[in-house]
């Protein structure tokens, strides 16, 4: 049936991100995980791996990394024992024939990081789509997936689920649900509800997976290294110019910059040169400066380094004027509201351990790079 088929696509897919690696329950201790290289057994270096990712959330990177070091002290440790360990580790790892290692430091991290990222997170196991809670939904689930073998219809009738047409509503409703949780509480409190259900021989199967897959890849011989490419015509990037998508206008004016820079440079190369067309000063401004205005006027959350990464270019190729000017500090203003509004956003969560933070900090300081960005381009106009 094709319900069932993709049901259990979906359960696979949600096992092995979030039920193993966030498991709570540990099976024996993998050989090698206790010894200690400069101050670090693997459960600390997973710690403090994941209080530094947590402090720089919380804070930001300066102060975050303060924050950090304050908490080394507290464990008897410092941040060059962290960065010796953390290298010692993963060069063991990387020598390690059975992958087991490298597969428990993932599960202590995960661990770590659950309590990080979603211990104030309120329990959804009562949520309810089509009729079934999420934590029905994770015991049936269970019940369904091989290698149990059970029969359909029968672990759906003793559930309270009148027939697979039912299962197949239900199933879609959750798949949607946690599909459309960006904040992925939904996907983690699933995770480990399947877990608790499965049993800890899931847990174990899935760990000697993972290790597996591990030991492979450690046995793999290193790609051969790539042949560099080098950058396109500027004649195939000007149509780009007109692109409908912004991103694409938006990269190819960067990249248009960047070859006029290089040319107009001190090893100027001779009229004939492709660019020299391309980059002259009328050209410049009839072709690439709109562009790099449009980006500087219109990039959002997602698109920041575009409104920023070409400023240097203005410099540069002589395109100072006061339309520029007049952008930058509209884009300036903007990024600065933008900013406010992220911090207030921020502020409430800032010491609650909610997966919210991780996105919000990056826009921060994103937004915050921008402002110093532009700020910098306006004072040396």
């Amino acid at each position: 049936m094709a319900w069932k088929v993709s049901a259990c696509r979906f359960v696979v897919l949600i096992v092995v991100l979030w039920a193993m690696i966030l498991g709570a329950s540990f099976g024996a201790t993998v050989p090698g995980e206790k010894d200690v290289l400069f101050g670090f057994d693997l459960d600390l270096l997973s710690q403090a791996f994941n209080q530094f990712t947590d402090l720089r959330t919380q804070y930001g990177e300066k102060e975050g990394n303060v924050h950090f070091d304050a908490w080394l002290k507290t464990q008897g440790r410092t941040q060059q024992q962290y960065d010796s360990a953390w290298n010692a580790w993963w060069q063991r790892f990387k020598a390690d024939p059975t992958g087991q290692l490298e597969a428990r430091f993932g599960q202590l991290n995960s661990k770590y990081s659950q309590e990080h990222n979603f211990g104030d997170v309120p329990s959804k196991k009562q949520e309810v789509r089509e009729g079934v809670t999420l934590d029905q939904y994770a015991k049936i689930s269970a019940a369904l997936s091989p290698p149990a073998g059970a029969d359909i219809n029968k672990v759906l009738r003793q559930n309270g689920i009148e027939s697979q047409a039912r299962w197949k509503r239900v199933n879609e409703a959750w798949t949607k649900a946690m599909h459309d949780d960006t904040s992925y509480a939904l996907v983690q409190q699933y995770g480990a509800l399947y877990q608790h259900y499965a049993g800890p021989a899931f847990e174990e199967e899935q760990q000697k997976k993972v290790a597996a897959s591990l030991a492979a890849h450690n046995r793999e011989a290193p790609p051969p290294p790539s042949q560099p490419v080098g950058p396109p015509a500027v004649a195939d990037l000007l149509p780009k110019l007109a692109a409908t998508d912004a991103t694409e206008r938006w990269s190819a004016a960067r990249q248009i910059a960047l070859q006029c820079s290089l040319w107009a440079g001190p090893a100027r190369k001779a009229p004939a040169d492709p660019r020299a067309k391309v980059c002259s000063p009328q050209a410049l401004h009839e072709k690439l400066l709109p562009v790099i205005l449009d980006a500087i006027d219109h990039h959002g959350d997602d698109t920041l380094d575009y409104g920023v990464n070409m400023l240097d270019f203005l410099g540069e190729l002589g395109l100072k004027d006061a339309t520029a000017k007049s952008a930058v500090e509209r884009a300036l203003r903007r990024d600065q509201d933008r900013l406010t509004a992220l911090e207030a956003a921020f502020a409430p969560i800032q010491n609650k351990a909610v997966p919210e933070r991780v996105p919000l900090r990056t826009k921060i300081d994103g937004y915050q790079m921008a402002v110093k960005e532009l700020k910098g381009a306006l004072a040396s106009w």
